[in-house]
């Protein structure tokens, strides 16, 4: 392949990189301080609201009797009312997150309007300013309107990361350097992991987390002097068949060669996107729910362990196999390993079982994997002139499914057991939607 000019000196390609890195590093950040932090939040805010009927002391009894012996049959009715309540604020802070961080995919257009460094600062501020606002937080509608605000400057923030190096590097490299973001993005969960492991995070000590996850505003300088201005957008085409392919919006632009190969792309992108946001993290609640009532509040610190380091490895092993194997045969079993760790865990596992974790890992590891397979994918199957513009548009429409899923959990109230168990069928739609994938090689694939 044809090596493109790159959009930077080399000199600053390795600060663009670790920009965006930093980014997504600081993304998963946020994702892990959500995941490990909301349900002890939305406990205590409920406990100290006079706006709801709430008892705690009924709540952690019946947890904790939950968690250890299970209960009778008059006190699971008495369970499902007292937790009903806290499952649908926990979920919606999810929900709030996840959506608000779709539309601040959106926002990073302002950095046409006002700059590109101007907008990725400004949502750096805003990220790390209502993070920390959302530290003291009194009530749980302050909390769910903060994590919005914060979901936004996320979006924003994770997203120019991406178009950095969608930009900045030429089609070969690009697969590498999107896989060296994602993977830090990993980094970001495993961090915040690690740390939870060893800092409770209950109903009575869960501010600090919010807290750290403050920490982004540490890029600003570096964003400030590494982050380049877009470059300007070159002409609309001039002949109508390109004119019809890249209007997408028609039936002309659908049944195109392009506009198929995006409608996979997105499809395929949907899957591990709503597997890692709608199912594998699923297990961090649970295991916080099972876990800090039975006396190991660090178990939902150390399932985000388990998931994030494995699917750091999945990541690039399937990288680095696409070159050589099968691409449509890595996606499929990468696909059927997570569907089989997601069913098994959510119905014949528990967080308080011995192998939980190691599930958790598989899922981490087979979710990676189908990402570092579709970072190769997507190069290839996108012509190389509309790389930035094919790649943005698959990740955003993927990301928007999984907000989708979360407003079908809050109109369920749930945020484990049956949520987790529905979406992990997620894994058998990619395992469908592979087979008749364009633009991948039956046989062993060749470098480019």
């Amino acid at each position: 392949m044809t090596k493109q000019s790159q959009l930077f000196p080399q000199r600053d390609s390795f600060l663009v990189l670790l920009t965006a890195c930093g980014a997504w590093f600081f993304g998963g950040v946020q994702l892990s301080v959500t995941l490990l932090g909301t349900h002890s939040a939305v406990v205590d805010l409920l406990n100290q609201s006079s706006w709801f009927w709430f008892d705690f002391e009924k709540y952690w009894e019946l947890a904790r009797r939950n968690a250890e012996t299970g209960l009778t049959e008059l006190e699971t009715a008495s369970w499902v009312s007292v937790s009903q309540l806290v499952d649908l604020g926990t979920t919606m802070s999810y929900g709030a997150f996840w959506i608000s961080m779709g539309f601040g995919f959106g926002l990073e257009r302002l950095g046409v309007l006002i700059g590109r460094r101007k907008t990725m600062v400004l949502s750096v501020v805003v990220l790390s300013l209502f993070t920390a606002w959302s530290a003291v937080a009194t009530a749980l509608w302050q909390l769910l309107f903060l994590r919005v605000l914060t979901g936004l400057g996320v979006g924003v923030m994770v997203f120019t990361g991406f178009r950095l190096i969608i930009e900045t590097r030429d089609p070969a490299a690009k697969p590498i350097m999107i896989c060296l973001i994602a993977a830090a993005g990993y980094l970001g969960v495993f961090s915040l992991g690690a740390l939870g492991a060893v800092t409770e995070i209950t109903p009575g000590n869960w501010r600090w987390i919010l807290g750290v996850g403050a920490c982004p505003f540490v890029l600003i300088p570096l964003i400030w002097r590494c982050v380049p201005e877009p470059a300007p957008r070159p002409a609309p085409p001039q002949s109508t068949t390109d004119i019809k392919t890249l209007n997408l919006l028609s039936w002309n632009g659908i049944v195109s060669p392009l506009g198929r190969k995006l409608i996979f792309g997105i499809a395929l992108t949907a899957v591990p996107l709503i597997g890692a946001g709608n199912c594998a993290l699923l297990m961090i609640p649970w295991a916080d729910q099972a876990g800090t009532p039975s006396g190991a509040p660090s178990l939902k610190a150390q399932v985000a362990l388990a998931w994030a380091i494995t699917g750091v490895i999945g990541i690039f092993t399937a990288d680095r196999l696409a070159h050589g194997a099968c691409r449509r045969t890595i996606y499929f079993l990468s696909s059927l390993g997570a569907l089989a760790a997601a069913q098994y865990a959510f119905r014949y596992s528990e967080p308080l079982r011995h192998d939980f974790l190691w599930w958790a890992a598989l899922l981490g590891f087979f979710n990676g994997a189908a990402f570092g397979w579709l970072f190769r994918y997507l190069s290839k199957l996108i012509p190389p002139e509309w790389h930035s513009f094919g790649m943005d548009l698959c990740f955003v429409m993927g990301l928007w499914q999984v907000p989708c899923v979360f407003v079908w959990m809050i109109t369920d109230a749930s945020v484990s057991l049956p949520a987790g168990q529905t979406t992990g069928w997620v894994f058998a739609l990619g395992m469908i939607i592979v087979l008749f994938a364009p633009g991948i090689n039956r046989e062993k694939a060749t470098e480019s």
